[in-house]
């Protein structure tokens, strides 16, 4: 509970706040010799809401039929030392529709000095549709990485040339 003091009489709009959450208003009149709300006169309630940091996440589809090929988007990159390249790896069924809801990882064949990934692990979006970064690190040199969706063993391959 608070108190507000030094309120002038008359119609006023009293705000609440605090860190992290939004704010709430509401127009009062304060009234000329009622400093004290004995009655429950001049006694607000205000519910603040925490912001989201982070909007809910959407729900996946659940797939109309199993994983049945997984196409890797580009298929070889070139990149120069520290520059950073977007890779996508798409699942289908066997009748080309998205697969949502399917976890990609990978693996740094040779060339694991060569480039960085990230993250380790995504799943498809409803578009069927995993991302990755791939940055290219100081040494020049060929790196493969291997791609696999765990659910249904699923692999496929991308080349990576990192030059000076």
């Amino acid at each position: 509970m608070y108190q507000i003091t030094s309120v002038p009489v008359g119609q006023q709009v009293i705000e609440a706040s605090k860190e992290g959450y939004e704010p709430a208003s509401q127009n009062v009149i304060v009234e000329e010799g009622n400093p004290v709300p004995q009655t429950g006169k001049n006694v607000f309630n205000f519910q603040l809401v925490p912001i989201s940091a982070t909007p809910s996440p959407t729900p996946l589809p659940t797939p109309a039929c199993a994983a049945d090929s997984i196409e890797a988007s580009p298929k070889t990159m070139q990149l120069t030392s520290w520059e950073s390249g977007e890779e996508t790896i798409i699942v289908v069924c066997e009748d080309g529709s998205p697969v949502a809801g399917e976890t990609i990882t990978w693996k740094i064949k040779p060339g694991k000095k060569r480039i960085a990934i990230v993250p380790k692990s995504a799943i498809t979006d409803a578009n069927g549709e995993a991302r990755f970064t791939i940055t290219a690190r100081g040494q020049a040199g060929n790196a493969r990485i291997k791609f696999k969706d765990t659910a249904a063993s699923l692999k496929t391959t991308v080349t990576v040339e990192v030059i000076e």
